[in-house]
C-alpha cells in the first residue's frame, strides 16, 4: 500500500513512517522541517527514540521509506496520515488551524480513491469539519489517533490496539489492512468517540 504522512519528520510521524515502511508499505513523508529531512535522508535521526535509528537504515537500504519536503509527493497516495502538531489556546483547548493548514497544502493531490487519516489532537468535530470541507475530493475520512509516548514510540506501535474512528463507527477495510499490519488489534468507534479518546488520554 502507497502510504504519505504529513508531518512525517517528527516525533510522532517518523516512528509511525518508518515502521509501517518496515511492515512492507511503500511510506513518503513529508515535511516542512527542511534541516530534519535532509538529516533524516542521510541516516540520522533528529531526537533521541530508540531503535529508531537502525531502523531507518534498513527502509532506507531497501526503499520503502522515503522523506521529502514536497507536498506533491501525496499525489497518488492510497492513503495519507495527518500528523501535526496542534497548538493549545489559553483555555488548554487544541486548536484546528495547523490541521486544516496542512490539508490546504496537498488537497490538490487527493482523489477520490484516496483515504485521509487524521491522527493529530484535535477539538472533537473536526474530522467531520474536514469531511465536510473535502466532500467529493477524497474517499473516507478517519480520526485515528496515535497515542504513543516519546522514548517508547516503537514499542507502542505494535502493542496499543489502534482506534479507528470513522462516519458511523462500522471500520474501514483499508485501514483495518495498514494497522492490522503492525499486528495490533483494531477499535471500530465513531469519529466523536475516537477524537474524545484522544482528549482523555492527553489529560
Amino acid at each position: 500500500m502507497k502510504i504519505s504522512v504529513v508531518g512525517g519528520a517528527g516525533h510522532v510521524g517518523l516512528p509511525l513512517s518508518l515502521q509501517i515502511a518496515h511492515r512492507g508499505h511503500d511510506v513518503v513523508a513529508i515535511d516542512s522541517n527542511l534541516q530534519r529531512v535532509d538529516m533524516i535522508k542521510n541516516g540520522l535521526i533528529p531526537f533521541l527514540e530508540p531503535g529508531l535509528k537502525s531502523l531507518l537504515s534498513s527502509v532506507l537500504v531497501d526503499g520503502s521509506f522515503k522523506i521529502d519536503h514536497r507536498y506533491e509527493m501525496v499525489d497518488g497516495a492510497e492513503v495519507v496520515i495527518v500528523v501535526v502538531g496542534t497548538d493549545l489556546n489559553v483555555m488548554g483547548q487544541p486548536q484546528n488551524s495547523s490541521v486544516f493548514a496542512a490539508i490546504r497544502q496537498f488537497e490538490k493531490y487527493l482523489s477520490p480513491a484516496t483515504s485521509l487519516v487524521l491522527r493529530s489532537t484535535v477539538m472533537p468535530n473536526t474530522t467531520e469539519l474536514v469531511s465536510q470541507s473535502l466532500e467529493g475530493r477524497v474517499g473516507e475520512v478517519a480520526f485515528c489517533p496515535e497515542r504513543i509516548a516519546e522514548g517508547n514510540a516503537l514499542r507502542e506501535l505494535e502493542d496499543i490496539p489502534q482506534l479507528v474512528g470513522t462516519r458511523e463507527g462500522k471500520g474501514s477495510e483499508k485501514l483495518t489492512e495498514l494497522f492490522s499490519s503492525l499486528g495490533i488489534a483494531i477499535v471500530n468507534v465513531t469519529w466523536v468517540e475516537a477524537e474524545l479518546g484522544k482528549l482523555m488520554l492527553n489529560a
